[in-house]
């Protein structure tokens, strides 16, 4: 079975439909405060039985934060998928960002290790690196972030 966190996301809530499409067993981590609202208008707009396909995903309340949460949600699970994170590029969420994103992805990662968890993967959006002032230079992690009205806020 495939664990994913962030999976009531952008980026999570596309790829629990991609595994579910694919006939993946899953299972998706949604915190008490959680909406449903975004895999509800992904599921609609690629999937020919939508609440069919919600229906198939295993939903374990959690958070990246509590590490006993993932724990739990980790049982009988042989792949992570991480896509849970805050996306900001407020200065006033600066704080808040780097303490869920680093120390939660750090909790996946140790509940991972802790449970034997045979592969994972970290997923991003380009969103965390922004672009590049020439669009034809590629971006990776060497690029140097700078404010833009062309980044997501």
């Amino acid at each position: 079975m495939i664990l994913v966190t962030g999976g009531t996301g952008l980026v999570g809530s596309h790829l629990l439909q991609a595994l579910v499409r694919g006939g993946k067993r899953v299972r998706a981590i949604k915190r008490i405060s959680g909406e449903m609202g975004m895999i509800r208008k992904v599921f609609d707009l690629y999937s020919p039985e939508p609440e069919q396909d919600i229906s198939l995903i295993e939903w374990a309340e959690g958070d990246i934060m509590d590490i006993f949460s993932l724990e739990d949600a980790m049982e009988d699970i042989e792949e992570v998928y991480h896509c849970a994170a805050i996306v900001s590029f407020l200065p006033e969420d600066r704080k808040r960002l780097m303490r869920i994103n680093t120390e939660g992805t750090a909790n996946v990662v140790n509940a991972a290790l802790e449970k034997k968890i045979r592969k994972l993967c970290y997923i991003s959006s380009i969103a965390a690196l922004g672009r590049p002032e020439n669009q034809a230079d590629l971006i990776d992690e060497n690029l140097v972030w700078k404010t833009s009205g062309n980044n997501s806020i």
